[in-house]
């Protein structure tokens, strides 16, 4: 029996239809958050969680999402749902909102795809929304405080943010957190990465460029293998190699040093660690009709595919000329071609640096051959040489793991 005093009712648009529909939830929990690193489950006690130093937290950290699991009753079917609350800097809607809600395309089962979507105005005292609490508003106080004075920021803008509510069906895990609570057998390595590659050739067939590749973004349901990309908040629509940045600057945070990028390092190609501006989206048609991936997704998700070989991060670089000599000491340095085809500025200059690889394989010891004969495809230097789209679809190394995915 569920207690009618713990249904939430909040009005919606049902995607992609756009029907207005009432939606009645209940069991509402935070279940995880960008504002601090916790995660809780119990919504009730949330507000009881120590609230960091303002002087010490990055504004990257108040803008950002909380994210809810609840249980939806109606519309039917009954079913578990996750929903995703961001605040957006400008009223206009945010291209995150615009994709997800699937108008004008078809469904694809390795994107996650919105169901119902609000909005309200983060001021507003509006308890029909049913996430309101005091752990909520002691943070939200805070967030406004701080911008007020710190960046000057006009309070009348703070007050009246608007909140973007995502609701979508609720996958239990990230492939962060499995890779981080088990080893992954070849077979589950497979799975994921054909389904990853999959998502994003779906991607690039509309044009999009995802930007933050990593295994946070990606959601599971590790109990039946299925992978969904997530997390569009970078993502893009590119429609021809233009002067283009894969950093997400906040408009709060321009003159600030400590909010440059929401690419993760650990998993951002060389071209542009290397600082190119131009770069090779690739939305070209081949002849086969299909457009390529973007390259740049594609050696983000080669960095995934060897994280879950690996079993740890691939390539974990302190900073940039860290990272970059990571992956000069597995991969070797770049040839002046190379340097070249990435369209890198003219002023690097490798010469007295030169350094021979030594294989991905030393990083990934005892791991399946085919696996690495497909990541040593994927990392190269020149982008429009990394296995990418239907030819790495069509790989042997996925034969065996053809007919899971077409249970799914």
């Amino acid at each position: 029996m569920i207690d009618s005093e713990k249904i939430v009712e909040q009005p919606a648009k049902e995607m992609p239809q756009m029907r207005t529909v009432m939606l009645r939830m209940t069991n509402l929990r935070l279940h995880a958050s960008g504002v601090f690193s916790n995660v809780y489950r119990d919504f009730d006690n949330a507000w009881k969680k120590p609230i960091p130093s303002i002087s010490t937290t990055p504004i990257s950290q108040f803008l950002s999402w909380f994210r809810y699991r609840g249980t939806l009753l109606e519309p039917a079917p009954q079913r578990e749902i996750a929903i995703k609350k961001t605040w957006p800097e400008n009223r206009e809607r945010n291209f995150e909102m615009l994709f997800l809600t699937g108008i004008g395309r078809k469904p694809h089962k390795n994107v996650v795809q919105m169901i119902f979507a609000f909005s309200n105005r983060s001021g507003k005292h509006d308890r029909a929304s049913g996430f309101n609490s005091l752990f909520f508003y002691l943070v939200f106080f805070v967030y406004t405080a701080w911008l007020v004075s710190l960046l000057q920021y006009p309070m009348e803008k703070c007050m009246f943010l608007l909140c973007e509510s995502f609701v979508f069906e609720f996958l239990p895990d990230t492939l962060a957190s499995v890779i981080k609570r088990e080893k992954l057998d070849t077979t589950d390595i497979k799975l994921y990465a054909w389904q990853l590659f999959n998502g994003l050739r779906y991607l690039s067939s509309h044009s999009i460029v995802h930007r933050d590749i990593k295994p946070m973004n990606v959601l599971l349901d590790h109990l039946v293998g299925l992978l969904k990309i997530g997390d569009f908040g970078s993502a893009k629509t590119v429609r021809k190699v233009a002067k283009s940045t894969a950093y997400q600057v906040s408009n709060f945070a321009k003159h600030y040093t400590f909010h440059k990028c929401r690419v993760t390092r650990f998993y951002r190609p060389p071209e542009l660690l290397l600082g190119a501006e131009y770069y090779n989206w690739t939305v070209v048609l081949r002849v086969d009709g299909l457009k390529c991936s973007s390259f740049l997704d594609v050696w983000s998700a080669g960095c995934v595919l060897g994280e879950m070989i690996r079993g740890k991060v691939l390539f974990p670089g302190r900073h940039r000329k860290h990272q970059l000599k990571l992956i000069f000491l597995s991969i070797g340095s770049p040839t002046a071609e190379d340097v070249k085809v990435m369209r890198v500025p003219t002023e690097i200059i490798f010469d007295g640096y030169v350094v021979v690889g030594t294989g991905l394989g030393m990083l990934c010891p005892n791991a399946d051959p085919h696996l690495i004969g497909i990541l040593s495809k994927i990392l190269v230097y020149p982008p429009k040489e990394r296995l990418h789209g239907r030819g790495l679809l069509l790989h042997p190394a996925f034969d065996s793991i053809l007919q899971l995915i077409n249970d799914l």
